[in-house]
């Protein structure tokens, strides 16, 4: 898995780094638990209880690293840097532009080119760094204990050489990307920042589309801070350090989300089976205990619909109907626990709180397949951060006909407009046609009347194109080429604005129906234009982006 996760993934790193501080951080707190009882935290200073930490270190290790000497935490750390460190060697690259590499004028993560990659000199400091880390991890394996570790070495990297040659077709080129360029190319992409996103972005997101992993996590939190499990403590630090971690990076996008998600997830189904086990079954369907299941989902129904029915100029006694519902579902909560016993207030809570997770589950695959499928290529999700709009498919579809129209004998000719990279995805839906031209049009080389059947040009080159295709053509059609979700609803958000909306009602309906039905936002789009020429004669094309944006 471990070798999987490197050839897939660049948060690999994240992962395996965020492990192994964890296993020094229980390692140092099992010296310092020794140590304690020595210490007199009331005369001793601190120069001297560190002296005494430190002298704690290195005693613990001075008779040497081998498995059966090292603690299991530090002994899992060892491994890790033994078999990992190679491939950290591109780390040194975060260095090339401080006091400590900046004077050498090398490149050692390049941002042209091969990206992350060494460039000149730097690439004797590469082949030098990587060959002296892999003496390292030779020479860390064989004291820790060399049979366990050329074993876990062999099957490590031959899965790690067969995925980045290849299936060793692709040697020469494939182990310098697999050993530097992918965490080199990471470094390099943490300094572009891609996507410019708040510091906030997934503190906003994660309620869109991982609700339910995320409040399950937040209570998971609490719970086993209190009770003091070690795995549960653990889950704890991989689900908080994650978050933060990816929090810090200036790398942020939608899809990275799945990231801080899966650690949230395996909290959460750890809580809900503790949870599942505190509930005493032989009662479960008592008419008090079925009450119990059904509360949460009544009352998350009752407070959505009070939301999404408030008037919105005054209020009348109708509104009141939902705030009452939940009021007395409450109330009737607070009896039928008051009358039940310690064990069974337990046992009432955990069958509340799954009642409330099964019916966020179901809204769960509503949002998945909202997302997924009705979405999928509409940016009201937040989750679709550039996307081709569905005209382009539609446009395509109109290509086509024309091609059936003109028979086998012929095929149309297409001209597409390269300009801001509207090659893309043109290439690969016209693979197949024979006389598609790709021209850049400018100021310069403006476009010209044209024997093509089709002609799609950037929006900046309009102008010049009404001229250059006012005869034969018909008039021109806006066509959105990649459109995103707009951001700037939420990137001017603040402490005082968060507290304005608190307290709005009109706040909760918006931010309840985008929730719900991603209302609110369509209108808002924002996108890249082309503008498609069609010769007269060809059917008509029936787009859609603008009815989307209408909210029809």
């Amino acid at each position: 898995m471990l070798a999987l996760s490197f050839c897939t993934k660049e948060s690999a790193f994240l992962v395996t780094a965020l492990i192994g501080v964890y296993c020094i951080a229980i390692y140092l707190i099992q010296i310092w638990q020794q140590l304690f009882p020595l210490i007199d935290l009331r005369t001793s200073s601190y120069p001297f209880i560190y002296k005494k930490f430190v002298r704690g270190i290195t005693d613990s290790i001075q008779s040497g690293i081998a498995i059966r000497k090292m603690p299991r935490s530090a002994s899992l750390a060892l491994f890790l840097v033994a078999i990992t460190l190679p491939q950290w060697s591109a780390a040194i690259g975060i260095f090339q532009h401080t006091l400590f590499l900046s004077w050498t004028n090398l490149t050692l993560v390049g941002d042209i080119g091969k990206i992350g990659m060494p460039v000149g000199g730097g690439k004797v400091i590469g082949v030098l760094t990587t060959s002296t880390l892999i003496g390292i991890s030779a020479y860390i394996g064989y004291k820790w204990c060399w049979k366990i570790w050329w074993r876990s070495a062999l099957i490590f990297y031959s899965i790690w050489l067969t995925a980045y040659t290849t299936f060793f077709t692709n040697i020469s080129a494939g182990i310098p990307s697999g050993i530097w360029q992918s965490l080199g190319y990471w470094i390099v992409q943490q300094g572009e920042a891609r996507g410019d996103q708040p510091l906030f972005y997934y503190l906003l997101i994660a309620p869109i589309y991982e609700y339910l992993p995320l409040i399950t996590s937040i209570l998971a939190v609490v719970f086993y801070i209190r009770k003091r499990s070690k795995f549960g403590i653990y889950l704890v630090y991989w689900c908080i350090s994650t978050f933060v971690v990816y929090t810090i990076a200036s790398e942020k996008m939608p899809w990275l989300l799945v990231n801080i998600a899966l650690p949230m997830i395996v909290l959460s189904g750890r809580f809900i089976g503790d949870l599942v086990n505190t509930v005493n079954w032989s009662r479960v369907l008592h008419i008090d205990q079925i009450f119990i299941f059904l509360v949460g989902p009544l009352a998350m129904i009752a407070f959505g619909v009070f939301v999404l029915t408030l008037p919105e100029l005054k209020y009348n006694i109708t509104m009141l109907i939902p705030a009452a519902v939940t009021a007395f579902l409450s109330y009737l909560s607070f009896l039928v626990l008051k009358r039940s016993k310690h064990q069974t207030i337990q046992s009432s809570l955990a069958l509340l709180f799954i009642g409330s997770v099964l019916f966020l589950s179901i809204l769960t695959v509503r949002t998945s397949i909202k997302a997924s499928f009705n979405n999928s290529d509409i940016p009201v999700e937040m989750l679709v951060y550039t996307q081709t709009s569905p005209d382009i498919r539609l446009t395509m579809k109109s290509i086509d006909r024309i091609n059936n129209q003109m028979g086998e004998t012929q095929q149309p000719t297409i001209t597409i407009d390269q300009t801001s990279g509207f090659t893309w995805p043109w290439t690969w839906y016209l693979r197949n046609y024979e006389n598609v031209h790709y021209p850049v049009f400018s100021s310069e080389n403006g476009p010209t009347a044209t024997h093509s059947e089709v002609v799609l040009v950037h929006s900046r080159n309009k102008d010049a194109s009404d001229k250059a295709f006012s005869r034969d053509f018909r008039p021109s059609i806006k066509v959105p080429h990649r459109w995103w979700f707009p951001e700037h609803m939420y990137r001017d958000f603040s402490i005082p604005k968060l507290v304005s909306q608190v307290v709005s009602i009109k706040s909760w309906q918006r931010i309840t129906k985008y929730w719900l039905f991603r209302e609110g936002v369509a209108e808002n789009i924002g996108s890249e234009d082309a503008y498609l020429y069609v010769k007269e004669g060809h059917p008509d094309i029936n787009f859609i982006t603008e009815k989307i944006r209408h909210g029809h």
